[in-house]
């Protein structure tokens, strides 16, 4: 299995308990919306997967380039509002940015 596959199973096990949280989540990548399709139903996933193949997404969030070519897998936590509360991209320690992401939905107190 693939870091991106499960870095989005992750997400998909705990997608419980962050819609409890009334948090969305969107996974995007460069993958043709097709390839999207076929990922989301081999995996089951309850989350909008978005094709971004021309990288505007990733150039508008600034997301971090790897040598200039492809881009670092980043997971963001963006508030309703734009502001971005949690960027996280270590591609060694995906597996914790479910948790991570939690930690920043959970309100304040």
């Amino acid at each position: 299995m693939f870091e991106c596959t499960r870095e989005t199973c992750a997400f998909a096990y705990h997608i419980d308990e962050i819609k409890k949280l009334r948090a969305v989540i969107i996974a995007v990548s460069p993958d043709s919306l097709d390839r999207h399709g076929q990922f989301a139903e081999l995996y089951g996933l309850a989350f909008r997967l978005a094709a971004d193949p021309a990288l505007e997404v990733a150039r508008t969030c600034e997301s971090p380039r790897l040598n200039g070519k492809g881009m670092l897998r980043v997971t963001y936590v963006i508030e309703a509002q734009g502001v971005i509360r949690l960027a996280l991209h270590h591609e060694l320690l995906i597996n914790t940015h479910w948790k991570k992401a939690i930690e920043v939905l959970k309100p304040r107190p």
